[in-house]
């Protein structure tokens, strides 16, 4: 009997095991898996909430960056990379809902693009320079900055997004 009990102990435990790796290897995020929100992390500010901060006519250059994986992990040879690329890049407002991005390099450069607001952040889409990859661009707009996250330099990398922060130009 002892030995009857304990197969199905370890046949049970084993059952068990098996379920949970599925559970983990199905790719969705059980709410413990991705450890990063690139759009509510302790990382940045809080996107202001009331009433809408006006951008319309304002522009905002590149002050910072920072990349994080899906682990909260900040990806340090990546932020170096990319800061160099991003020198010089500007964001543009050409009214509440539609803004540009600048870069003479032609790295990063987003066309005048059409918007969906709400309060104060501003969602745009845009599509890589081949073509074969279309990304959100999360524009979280603060009184004298604004906080731009994407994943258009990782769309490979689950979760791995990039978070740059603009200054307004006054």
């Amino acid at each position: 009997m002892r030995r009857v009990i304990s197969l199905l102990l370890l046949l049970t435990l084993a059952l068990l095991s098996f379920a949970s790796c599925a559970e983990e290897s199905t790719g969705e995020s059980s709410g413990s898996e991705y450890l990063y929100d690139p759009y509510y992390n302790r990382f940045k500010p809080d996107v202001p909430t009331g009433s809408k901060i006006a951008v319309s006519g304002k522009t905002f250059y590149y002050s910072e960056l920072q990349v994080r994986d899906k682990d909260e992990i900040k990806l340090v040879e990546d932020e170096t990379s990319l800061e160099i690329m991003y020198t010089g890049v500007y964001v543009s407002f050409i009214s509440e809902d539609t803004v540009k991005i600048v870069d003479h390099s032609r790295f990063f450069n987003v066309p005048e693009t059409k918007g969906v607001r709400e309060g104060n952040v501003l969602t745009v889409e845009n599509t890589n320079k081949t073509g074969d990859y279309t990304y959100d661009i999360r524009i979280e707009i603060h009184e004298d900055e604004i906080y731009v996250i994407h994943n258009a330099h990782h769309y490979n990398d689950p979760c791995t997004y990039t978070t740059v922060t603009f200054t307004l130009d006054e």
